[in-house]
């Protein structure tokens, strides 16, 4: 099988009995134009864009496989053929090109993952708007101070109470008829939960796709690797943030010494090892790893519409300075703040978790092997 050798290496085992999860078939999904999204459709609905890659109109079935130790989902599918898998692609969205590092992923910060029609997903959107409408109505009628924040968010609150919003009764493994948009959404639990995930296309022999996959991250562990030591110790991404600011690194950020690679340094970090020690991080180089994590970071961010930086604002001065704070001691709560300051963004959407699940995934796409 033809595969592109920086894509997780288990999608060259899909299928195989020694693959060791057990998949499941989770009802059928109508797309009615063939344009696909996935995101968590409980927080980023309104923002997920369809795959450039599209499919026939029609109905397929959903698989999900769950390790079969612990019962985790490690990836789920839309199977479009039972054809011969001949080569893996990226999934990316429209307009989009591919980040130099890692992959486009998408923030689940409600541990719910979905596949859905953009036809499907337009309608939930509107809506949601129309569930928005119906509440600010329902609010002004009751005479409150539309000026007052707090008493207009307690008295939606209210509002949601009486009135719950589309969708908020979902959860992982519903299947959601959309009849007025002739499709489904179709929800399942994405790995251990919280995280940034990517999606790719299994193609056969012509190019046609057989499926549609999103990868959940407990399939490509090597025994060994950091991450693998993290899950065989039942440590979560909680516990990588909290990290000690006194710890050192074993090297030094231009890759010189016992440490390996500053980006080596940087993915100790992220997965949970220490900060810089005694001495000061070299000053960033354009080609640095620093500088190369920043850009597909922020390219991550984008695609997965978590950041969105400021109409005429300069990306690379922008990168240039997250490449130098990355080469600080950056904590979740600290990234957080720190994009906050910076004139260039402009609408931060994600919150400091989802901010560094995405850091700590394009470190992990980025680490040599």
């Amino acid at each position: 099988m033809e595969q592109a050798t920086d894509l997780p290496l288990w999608l060259e085992d899909l299928g195989d009995p020694d693959l060791e999860v057990n998949v499941e078939t989770q009802g059928t999904i109508r797309l009615p134009t063939g344009a696909i999204t996935a995101c968590d459709p409980l927080s980023f609905l309104d923002s997920a864009r369809c795959f450039a890659r599209q499919v026939e109109p029609g109905e397929y079935p959903i698989e999900v496989g769950k390790l079969e130790e612990g019962g985790q989902v490690a990836y789920a599918l839309i199977r479009f053929s039972d054809a011969l898998i001949e080569s893996w692609d990226v999934g990316l969205v429209a307009d989009r090109d591919r980040p130099r590092l890692g992959f486009p992923s998408y923030p689940a910060d409600t541990g719910v993952g979905c596949f859905v029609d953009g036809q499907v997903a337009k309608a939930l959107i509107e809506r949601g708007q129309d569930h928005f409408d119906a509440g600010a109505k329902w609010i002004a009628d009751r005479g409150v101070d539309t000026e007052d924040d707090d008493a207009w968010q307690e008295a939606f609150e209210a509002y949601e109470k009486e009135h719950p919003p589309p969708l908020s009764d979902v959860s992982a493994g519903d299947v959601v008829g959309v009849d007025d948009a002739d499709g489904e959404l179709v929800t399942f639990a994405t790995g251990r939960g919280a995280g940034t995930y990517s999606s790719f296309w299994a193609l056969d022999g012509t190019g046609a796709p057989v499926c549609l996959l999103t990868d959940f991250g407990l399939l490509d562990l090597v025994e060994g690797d950091d991450a693998t030591d993290e899950a065989d110790s039942g440590a979560t991404d909680d516990d990588d943030d909290d990290l000690d600011d006194e710890d050192d690194f074993d090297g030094d950020s231009d890759g010189e010494g016992s440490g390996g690679t500053g980006l080596d340094a940087l993915l100790r970090l992220v997965q949970g090892g220490g900060a810089f020690g005694d001495d000061e991080p070299a000053e960033t180089e354009v080609d640095s790893p620093f500088v190369i994590l920043a850009n597909d970071t922020l390219n991550g961010w984008e695609t997965d519409g978590t950041v969105e930086l400021e109409d005429g604002a300069s990306r690379e001065s922008f990168v240039d300075a997250f490449a130098e704070f990355l080469a600080s001691e950056p904590t979740p709560d600290k990234l957080e703040d720190w994009l906050f300051d910076q004139d260039a963004i402009a609408e931060v959407y994600g919150d400091s978790d989802a901010l560094w699940q995405t850091l700590r995934k394009q470190a992990r796409a980025a680490r040599p092997t």
